[in-house]
């Protein structure tokens, strides 16, 4: 799979306006994954990816420390008024 490729399937997933937007989502996400995950497991990880996929996981930093330890950060203001919308099936 080409990164075209799988940003485009992010987008229409999270019905994004862009692929720069789904571009940024997919970096907050394996920042956040880096993050948590032991070295070893971020190295076996980064060996799975196709080649292309792998050269991007290369280049995400992981999330400041701390910031992926906060289980409550969106709690912080109380429960939500309403349910998040949720995104509907990538193979849709």
């Amino acid at each position: 799979m080409k990164v075209e490729e799988f940003l485009e399937a992010v987008r229409e997933g999270l019905q994004a306006d862009s692929i720069k937007d789904a571009d940024k989502i997919v970096r907050i996400v394996a920042g956040a994954l880096k993050a948590v995950l032991p070295q070893d497991a971020e190295t076996a990880l980064g060996r799975l990816l196709p080649d292309e996929l792998k050269a991007g996981w290369e280049q995400v930093e992981p999330l400041p420390e701390g910031l992926s330890e906060r289980e409550d950060l969106y709690l912080e203001e109380g429960p939500p008024e309403r349910e998040p919308a949720a995104c509907p099936p990538l193979d849709s």
